[in-house]
């Protein structure tokens, strides 16, 4: 049973940092997009997006021009936005591998209250 108990934590903790990796590289590819100010080419590319014509009889051409303006503002805005988010980003990995460091010590935690659980019960 110790066997079985130190396995599931073996396994967990393997999981629990291939998912912190995959944040933290996803952060870090964030943040890399938004310094290299690719974000301001995404107001441009909404002007282009033409109405999918399966679409258009559900929807008149004023509400999707409606939709259209609200998305261009919307991202207009959150460009002024973007220098503040990248300096957050920069903050998030140290809390992600924090996370993880409080996540794997849950786990051992476990294992170990596991296993001693077991020798007393046995």
């Amino acid at each position: 049973m110790k066997i079985v108990i130190w396995c599931v934590f073996v396994i967990t903790a393997l999981l629990w940092t291939f998912a912190s990796t995959i944040l933290v590289e996803a952060i870090q590819w964030s943040s890399e997009r938004l310094s290299s100010g690719q974000t301001a080419n995404l107001e441009s590319v909404t002007g282009s997006i033409v109405i999918p014509a399966w679409l258009s009889p559900w929807l008149e051409p004023s509400s999707w021009a409606m939709i259209f303006q609200s998305i261009q503002f919307f991202l207009a805005n959150a460009a002024a936005a973007v220098p503040a988010l990248g300096s957050l980003l920069g903050w998030l990995v140290p809390l992600v591998w924090i996370g993880w460091g409080l996540g794997v010590l849950v786990l051992l935690a476990l294992a170990i209250a596991g296993t001693l659980a077991v020798k007393r019960f046995r």
